[in-house]
């Protein structure tokens, strides 16, 4: 039900290829819950502790999965819908819904910095499960939205900065770098929008002629 509620304030996000938030998804909180990611043997678990002075940089994760939010760190489960019932269940929706293959990763913090200033090689829809997380997302100067420039500390203002809380999500086109802080315990769902390895302005072409 979520993706369906999305559905069309992301038709018009992808459309435009702006940032931006969506309001109004009742059922987002539990989509994903904290209970589910301990009890989920995750393929792909790994541990991020930013800020890192080469950026963000995560190692592999083979502990039990909260125990890797001590100290600061970051749960990173990447294809988390490959073990995770409740996340296999959006990557479906979202094929059914907007008929766009995607990749759903889970990320949890308990407190600091999520994920230091970094740009996606693919659109991202981030839903917020638990708790609120501040994201700052900036405008891509040229280089940075086709992948070219390796400067991702954005020393300008940026295009939004806002708390996402259950009930809110966040679109945020390939190429647009972006940050997240967390102040009490978090978890949020990112749906990654694939492209199979094809040029941008191939997969792009495609995607917009089915949304």
């Amino acid at each position: 039900r979520v993706v369906r509620q999305a559905s069309s304030a992301f038709r018009e996000a992808w459309a435009r290829q702006e940032a931006r938030v969506i309001e109004g998804l009742e059922d987002a909180r539990g989509l994903v819950s904290l209970d589910a990611i301990a009890a989920t043997p995750f393929l792909l678990a790994s541990r991020s502790v930013p800020p890192h002075p080469e950026g963000w940089r995560c190692e592999a994760w083979l502990g039990e999965p909260l125990e890797a939010l001590d100290d600061g760190g970051t749960l990173v489960a990447n294809g988390a819908s490959e073990t995770c019932g409740a996340a296999a269940e959006v990557a479906l929706a979202c094929l059914e819904e907007l008929e766009l293959p995607s990749s759903v990763n889970c990320y949890a913090t308990r407190r600091g910095p999520a994920a230091p200033p970094h740009w996606d090689a693919q659109s991202i829809l981030a839903v917020q499960c638990e708790g609120r997380q501040r994201w700052r997302v900036w405008r891509p100067s040229p280089g940075e939205a086709d992948g070219k420039s390796d400067a991702l500390e954005p020393d300008r203002e940026p295009a939004l900065d806002l708390c996402l809380e259950p009930g809110r999500a966040l679109f945020v086109p390939r190429g647009w770098p972006h940050a997240t802080d967390v102040a009490d315990p978090s978890l949020h769902v990112t749906v990654g929008f694939d492209d199979f390895g094809l040029p941008f302005s191939s997969s792009e072409s495609a995607f917009h002629r089915r949304v």
